[in-house]
């Protein structure tokens, strides 16, 4: 259970292309202070308000991190809709299974890549019991 005198965890933002990849270039420390004064600077809070709040901060360049390469699937318009049925559909006769955020109509969130977890589990689970 939450309580306003615990610590709590913010996600304060995400960055996309151009903006992302500039963030992402700067030393930890810099990074991290140009994301808390432009989160100030867009709530009209004043300059250094947040300071006294923060305990602790981490910032991640999904790009650099090993088996990610990136944050999330970045459909183009159309190519969701196009290719949704069949990203989730099992191949070589129901032996293989895919999985992941971009299988998931909550595509770009850590909820669609449990969720397709999930599915693909159940999937496997009905196939293996079919047999």
């Amino acid at each position: 259970m939450c309580s306003s005198e615990e610590p709590g965890v913010l996600l304060a933002s995400y960055g996309l292309e151009q903006n992302a990849t500039r963030i992402a270039g700067l030393e930890p420390m810099e990074r991290y202070e140009t994301i808390r004064q432009n989160i100030e600077e867009v709530h009209g809070l004043p300059k250094g308000f947040l300071n006294s709040f923060i305990i602790s901060n981490k910032t991640v360049n999904w790009f650099t991190e090993p088996n990610f390469r990136g944050a999330f699937a970045y459909y183009l318009p159309g190519q969701k809709e196009l290719f949704a049925y069949e990203m989730q559909r099992p191949e070589y006769q129901n032996r293989l299974f895919f999985a992941g955020e971009h299988t998931s109509t909550k595509h770009g969130w850590i909820q669609g890549a449990l969720f397709s977890g999930k599915m693909a589990a159940n999937q496997l689970a009905y196939a293996l019991n079919t047999l």
